[in-house]
């Protein structure tokens, strides 16, 4: 038995609230098909009911719902998916043709060269500094996987010795700004203080028969 918990977090004050939980039951099928299916089935269900206050465009989850499966049922109940690719994610640059290339037959290329994560072409992205410590570089580039044109947004953390990681989120919305998706992905972390408080003091792991 395990919970799945749909969390409302307020990106301007850094504050979450709990919108829906329900119990899932365990299921023959293999654990992380039925985890991700019950998210969708609890957002679609979510979607049905009558709710009194306007539901966000965006749903922010962790890099586990970054799958096809999960990103096209929350795709089809309406929400955009802001989450966290891992960094061997295959990813392509947008096809450019050649400005005096004749036009063929035949359906045009959706997609360029591979995207080498650890040395992006920073003339395709839009760069952009939050502080001293965090870069972030921003562009419309093709996943593979999901057959799709993504917002792709890589942060660059440098420590005090100038050590330097990073880390891919993406949004399922081109459309999105590169700093406010890294504000509503960041605003995501919110949601563990509601997990925590809702295993400690509500019991939602026990069961309740």
């Amino acid at each position: 038995m395990f919970e799945s918990e749909l969390v409302l977090v307020d990106a301007t004050y850094h504050t979450a609230y709990t919108l829906s939980v329900k119990q899932v039951p365990p299921s023959r099928k293999d654990s992380e098909e039925n985890t991700i299916d019950s998210a969708v089935n609890h957002i679609k269900m979510l979607k049905q009911e009558r709710i009194t206050i306007a539901l966000p465009q965006y749903i922010a989850s962790d890099g586990f719902y970054a799958k096809r499966r999960f990103i096209n049922g929350a795709l089809e109940a309406g929400f955009h998916v802001i989450s966290k690719l891992r960094k061997d994610a295959n990813l392509r640059y947008l096809y450019e043709p050649p400005r005096r290339q004749r036009k063929k037959r035949g359906r045009p290329r959706r997609y360029g060269s591979k995207i080498n994560l650890d040395s992006l072409d920073l003339s395709k992205f839009f760069c952009y500094a939050i502080d001293e410590h965090i870069r972030l570089s921003g562009g419309i580039v093709y996943r593979v996987f999901l057959k799709r044109k993504i917002h792709l947004v890589s942060v660059t953390y440098a420590d005090t010795a100038g050590k330097q990681s990073y880390a891919l989120l993406f949004s399922t919305d081109v459309t999105l700004d590169v700093r406010t998706l890294y504000r509503y992905y960041t605003a995501r972390f919110q949601i563990e203080f509601v997990f925590r408080d809702a295993k400690q003091f509500t019991g939602l792991t026990h069961c309740q028969a």
